[in-house]
């Protein structure tokens, strides 16, 4: 004799029954996402200064404008399945960079993209700079890989130069920030300290100068940092993608 099973009624107005039913479409979704992607690739943004550390203060002050492009970004990286993001500091806080790097190695990351936008007296001063690690550093050839997709996507959608280098050679070469006057003495030892010892690659925009009234007035908009933000995402699907 077959028995008859028991009617189960289920209250979808139980609220208990609705957060049950919230997490079971959270986990599929999940489960559905890493089917779909299942080498999903792990990004860490790093706005330079933030909280009170402003940065250098030209026509805008640094730390407002790596603020603006990283939200940005994290925004277009946050609605696609293919990443995983991490913030090294919310926005608006500071962080030291003992704290960055030690976040940084326990993200193990694919990549690191940090904004740091820079300043100079000499107002004329202008371009994109994009730092990579040393040749001497184990991720060097990475770091070096998603630097120049990043110059390349920026190709004809800025006038002003556009440099890939080592931090190195900010020092030594053309791109110096130490021997310059006072007021624009490099402040970006946290730059250089994640490019020394995060063990992952490490890429660092320098987007302009807010030094620069110019660029000042191309890109510290909401289309100049879309703009901005936009070309770093598709430079990053592109390596990816490679």
């Amino acid at each position: 004799m077959v028995k008859s099973m028991k009617k189960i009624d289920i209250d979808f107005k139980d609220p208990m029954i609705l957060i049950l039913c919230g997490i079971l479409a959270f986990l599929c979704i999940g489960a559905f996402s890493l089917a779909l992607f299942p080498n999903r690739t792990t990004v860490v943004l790093d706005a330079n200064y933030g909280g009170d550390k402003l940065g250098y203060i030209g026509y805008e002050n640094a730390a407002t404008v790596n603020e603006q492009i990283i939200n940005r970004l994290e925004d277009k990286l946050m609605e696609d399945d293919r990443f995983v993001v991490y913030r090294s500091h919310d926005a608006g806080t500071y962080r030291s960079s003992y704290s960055k790097i030690s976040f940084i190695n326990q993200k193990k990351p694919d990549i690191v993209v940090q904004i740091d936008a820079v300043g100079d007296a000499d107002e004329t001063r202008s371009g994109m700079t994009i730092l990579t690690q040393l040749p001497s550093h184990v991720q060097y050839s990475t770091s070096k890989e998603y630097a120049e997709e990043i110059a390349k996507g920026f190709e004809g959608k800025i006038a002003s130069t556009i440099s890939v280098v080592t931090y190195e050679q900010t020092i030594q070469g053309t791109f110096n920030e130490v021997e310059q006057s006072a007021e624009s003495v490099d402040k970006n030892a946290q730059t250089i300290d994640i490019l020394q010892e995060s063990k992952y690659p490490v890429v660092v925009v320098r987007p302009f100068y807010v030094s620069n009234e110019e660029e000042v007035s191309d890109f510290t908009s909401a289309s100049g940092y879309e703009m901005i933000a936009e070309t770093i995402y598709q430079a990053l699907i592109s390596e990816v993608g490679k």
